[in-house]
């Protein structure tokens, strides 16, 4: 099942509605791997943060509402954001960087965000 990036209490009534569809048909829902694509807008501090948001809402904002919709934040504040989906059930992230990903961005999501989610 792959829900797409909404709040986090979307998630919840999502994978509540999959748990009963489940039950009707017999299968067990710890048999289905749950995925989001999520955006990630990451700073390295408050600063670049607003310049990273600025850059996704370009590039992005026409395809979706990303205030609504994008983890956003300094490394400890989008691996908190993922942490908090998947306690509600998300298992596995594909993520797109609100930057398009340049090599900076992979790097502090690698040395800061993906440590703190490991932690």
């Amino acid at each position: 099942m792959s829900a797409d990036s909404g709040q986090v209490h979307e998630i919840g009534h999502k994978l509540e509605v999959l748990r009963l569809h489940c039950a009707e048909i017999g299968r067990d829902p710890a048999a289905i791997t749950v995925s989001e694509q999520v955006i990630v807008v990451l700073g390295a501090d408050a600063e670049d943060l607003a310049e990273k948001w600025t850059i996704a809402k370009d590039l992005l904002g026409g395809f979706a509402d990303l205030d609504v919709v994008a983890v956003r934040g300094t490394p400890d504040q989008v691996a908190e954001g993922l942490r908090a989906k998947a306690a509600k059930g998300v298992q596995l992230f594909t993520i797109m960087f609100g930057d398009l990903a340049p090599p900076a961005t992979i790097r502090l999501f690698g040395e800061r965000v993906l440590p703190a989610l490991a932690g």
